[in-house]
C-alpha cells in the first residue's frame, strides 16, 4: 500500500491538476465471498483484526458506476443529478476517496450483518487469527475450484429481484496471487491500528444515492453464497 501512496505522490509531482486523477477505494465487500467457504463449513468469519477495530466496505459495482458517472457526461433520460456531477467536475478534483458514506463497522458487527443476510443457521462467530494465518486461508482459495469461473448471468439472476449481482464483480481464485493477498493482509493491519475508520462523501455523491451497505450486499446475494457450499 505504501507503494500507491508513492505513485500518487509521482502523479501531482509530475503532472498538474488538469491531467491526472486518483480514485481510492476502500475494501470492495466482494472480499466476503471468499469466506462463503467457511461460513458453511466452520460457521465462523476469521480476520487479522480486532472485533472492535472500525473498518469500511464498498460494492465494486458501486465503484464501477461512480467512476463512469465522473468520466461520461449524464444524459437527461438518467436519474443522475446532473448538477450534482457537474459541480464535481467544476471543482476539478483530484482525489476522490471511495469508502463508505456514514458508517464504518467492526467485525462484530460484520458477523452479525452476515448472520441475517445469509440467514446462516446456528451461531455465526468471529475468530481473530495471525496475518499468516490470513495468508495461508486465501492461498488455498486461490486454488479452490469454487472460485475458479464466475457465475453465469442464469446464477447471477437468482439474488433478490432489482438486485442482481453483476457477475464480472466475482472474485476469481486466479487473482489471489502473492502480491494480492499481501496487500489484503496490510490492510487488514492498517484496519487494526485505526487508519480505515473514515467516511467520505465522494462515493455518494458521485453516484447521487447512498452506497450499499455490507448489509445488503449479504442480504442480496444470498444465492451466491449458497452456490460456494
Amino acid at each position: 500500500l505504501k507503494q500507491y501512496y508513492e505513485l500518487e505522490t509521482k502523479l501531482s509531482q509530475c503532472f498538474d491538476k488538469n491531467h491526472y486523477c486518483v480514485f481510492r477505494s476502500t475494501l470492495w465487500h466482494q472480499f466476503f465471498y471468499t469466506f462463503g467457504p467457511m461460513i458453511e463449513d466452520e460457521n465462523k468469519i476469521q480476520l487479522p483484526v480486532r472485533k472492535d477495530s472500525k473498518w469500511g466496505t464498498i460494492n465494486l459495482a458501486d465503484l464501477v458506476d461512480a467512476v463512469f458517472n465522473l468520466s461520461v457526461p449524464p444524459k437527461d433520460n438518467t436519474n443522475l443529478s446532473r448538477a450534482i456531477i457537474e459541480e464535481l467536475k467544476k471543482k476539478n478534483k483530484t482525489m476522490f476517496e471511495f469508502t463508505p458514506d456514514h458508517d464504518t463497522i467492526t467485525a462484530k458487527e460484520l458477523v452479525k450483518a452476515a448472520s441475517k443476510g445469509l440467514e446462516v443457521t446456528g451461531d455465526l462467530q468471529y475468530e481473530q487469527v495471525k496475518p499468516k494465518d490470513m495468508m495461508a486461508y486465501l492461498q488455498r482459495i486461490h486454488n479452490d475450484n469454487r472460485f475458479r469461473h464466475r457465475p453465469t448471468s442464469s446464477v447471477s439472476g437468482q439474488a433478490r429481484p432489482g438486485h442482481e449481482e453483476r457477475h464480472y464483480t466475482f472474485p476469481l481464485g486466479k487473482y489471489f496471487n502473492d502480491n494480492v493477498i499481501k496487500a489484503l493482509v496490510e490492510y487488514w493491519e492498517f484496519a487494526d491500528k485505526g487508519y480505515t475508520d473514515m467516511t467520505h462523501d465522494d462515493l455518494r455523491n458521485a453516484l447521487d444515492k447512498s452506497p450499499e451497505s455490507i448489509e445488503k450486499f449479504f442480504e442480496h446475494n444470498q444465492n451466491q453464497f449458497k452456490r460456494l457450499r
